[in-house]
C-alpha cells in the first residue's frame, strides 16, 4: 500500500522527494511502534527475582557499550552515537546503572568512563536472539538479494541525509 492510502490523503504529494521523506517518516515511527511493542513484552529479572523494564534505547546503549569492551567509552561518545542531548544520556545511564547494567568510572572532573557489566552482557545474550528473530520477521517477504539492495540504499540516503543536514546547519 502507497503512503497516501495508508493516511487517506486525498492530494498527492508535491514532490516524488517529498513522498520519499514522510514514507522515511511514517516508516521510522512504524519501527519505532514495533520497537516499543518488543522490549514491552520483555521482562528481564535481577538477581533479586524482580522484574525490570528494558527500552529500546537502553538496549541501544548496551549494545554501543558491548561493541566497545576493552575500549574507553566516554559519556559524551554515548550520548552522539545516540543521538540524544547530554542530560537524557545521563538520566539514561543512571537507570541501567541503578540496575547493574553497567559501570562508570570518573575519568576526570568532567568525563565519566562507561562500561558494560557482566549483567549487561547476560541481558543482551537474552534480548538479542529474540531481537534478532524479530527482524527476521519484518524482513521475511524479501529475498536476501533484495535485503542486501534494500541496506545499501538505506545506507546510501542516511549518508545523503546527514550531507544535506550538514549543509544546512553550515549556512
Amino acid at each position: 500500500m502507497d503512503l497516501k492510502s495508508e493516511l487517506g490523503r486525498n492530494n498527492d504529494f508535491t514532490s516524488l522527494e517529498s513522498e520519499i521523506l514522510f514514507s522515511s517518516i511514517y516508516l521510522s515511527k512504524c519501527i519505532t511502534r514495533i520497537s516499543l511493542d518488543f522490549f514491552a513484552t520483555f521482562d528481564y529479572k535481577d538477581e533479586s527475582g524482580k522484574k525490570l523494564k528494558l527500552t529500546d534505547m537502553q538496549f541501544n546503549a548496551l549494545m554501543i557499550l558491548k561493541d566497545r569492551t576493552g575500549e574507553e567509552t566516554l559519556q559524551t561518545e554515548l550520548s552522539e552515537r545516540l543521538l540524544i542531548n547530554k542530560s537524557s544520556t545521563g538520566v539514561l545511564l543512571d537507570k541501567l546503572e541503578e540496575r547493574g547494567w553497567i559501570t562508570r568510572k570518573a575519568k576526570d572532573r568532567r568525563a565519566n568512563i562507561i562500561s558494560i557489566s557482566q549483567i549487561g552482557l547476560k541481558l543482551l545474550e537474552e534480548v538479542s536472539p529474540l531481537l534478532d528473530q524479530q527482524c527476521k520477521e519484518m524482513l521475511k517477504g524479501f529475498k536476501q538479494s533484495e535485503k542486501t539492495e534494500l541496506l545499501a540504499y538505506i545506507n546510501q540516503y542516511r549518508s545523503q541525509i546527514k550531507k544535506a543536514n550538514q549543509e544546512l546547519l553550515d549556512k
